[in-house]
């Protein structure tokens, strides 16, 4: 698929060119892989596409989880809307919670196996992240979770508000405590007056922290499990819904199943809000065509052999298709 991509975009040939694969942590990896390139050749670029295939059987728990979409990201020495922060916190352990096997075009998944190894990773990612030295809960603005479903996002803001001790904002719905971006620092009572003390002086209670976990989940709970593309489609979402986040810094947990999670951190560049793309994924997320049951199914239903040529129905709206197969080899075109 990366040559492919690489043919459609007409790049040049003096380039790489890597596909990686583990589970939902493999953009992150890429993405790391493509810091320590810049790192090392300023004047390099590197592209990393998040994409991937969330499917699961028919009648399945994890099957109403399943979704579609990836991210595509420009990593460069002068970003235009995150810098990335060189410590992270690593946390790996042999878990079968989630895998697609060989001889299968859907995922298995042991539901309550990797809730489990989610939040295990995460405890071992922001411990090991406080041991290399990196940023404390005050010090981080925006938290951003991996999110197979937008509730683990719930499950994870729970679980860190618990190994730091902070009081986290855990509604995954604006104005459960405050909408993300809200100023709340001179909030009024009720009756339109502030809390006053004996003294006379104001006293104005907050709640819990405000760490964008309702924006950052708008655009998922649209797209479902995107798998590893999920946690940088919270980000897009994050940018495009939250406020004035110039220099703030973002936590960031990824997390792939087998299992790998990484803790890391960003600062936001000021200007990032002339990038958004809010209307356009507005838009593309508002044209989909509503499927019924039986439509649903026959698509799922739907495997192409590799060992006959086919050619598929051009009914995509994007750019570029997948035209079908033709001597074992799959054919990809602009639309």
């Amino acid at each position: 698929a990366g040559m492919a991509v690489h043919s459609l975009l007409e790049l040049p040939s003096q380039m790489r060119v890597v596909e990686v694969k583990e589970a939902c942590y493999s953009a992150t990896a890429a993405l790391q892989a493509a810091v320590g390139i810049i790192t090392r050749s300023p004047g390099q670029r590197v592209l990393v596409i998040a994409s991937d295939v969330a499917r699961y059987e028919l009648d399945t728990p994890g099957e109403p989880t399943q979704g579609a979409g990836a991210v595509a990201m420009l990593v460069s020495a002068n970003p235009k809307l995150l810098e990335i922060e060189p410590v992270s916190g690593l946390n790996s352990a042999d878990v079968d919670d989630f895998w697609r096997p060989n001889d299968s075009t859907t995922a298995i998944v042991d539901g309550a196996l990797s809730v489990t190894a989610y939040l295990d990773a995460l405890t071992g990612a922001w411990t090991d992240l406080a041991a290399q030295g990196g940023p404390e809960m005050a010090e981080i603005d925006r938290v951003l979770y991996h999110q197979p479903f937008t509730k683990m996002a719930k499950k994870a803001q729970v679980h860190l508000a618990g190994l730091t001790g902070e009081d986290l904002d855990t509604e995954i719905v604006a104005g459960g405590s405050g909408a993300a971006g809200t100023d709340v620092s001179n909030v009024a009572a009720a009756d339109g007056s502030a809390d006053s003390a004996a003294d006379g002086s104001a006293t104005v209670v907050t709640g819990p922290r405000d760490t964008g976990l309702a924006t950052s989940t708008l655009y998922n709970r649209r797209l479902g499990n995107s798998y590893t593309a999920s946690l940088y489609a919270g980000l897009c979402s994050l940018l495009d819904h939250d406020a004035d986040l110039a220099g703030k810094r973002i936590g960031l947990f990824s997390y792939g199943s087998g299992s790998v999670g990484e803790f890391f951190t960003a600062r936001v560049v000021p200007g990032y809000e002339q990038h958004s793309r809010r209307q356009a994924v507005t838009e593309a997320l508002d044209a989909r065509v509503p499927l019924s049951i039986d439509e649903y199914r026959a698509l799922h239903a739907a495997e192409l052999s590799s060992a006959e040529d086919v050619s598929t129905p051009k009914v995509t709206a994007g750019p570029f298709r997948f035209a079908g197969i033709k001597g074992r080899a799959r054919l990809y075109e602009r639309a």
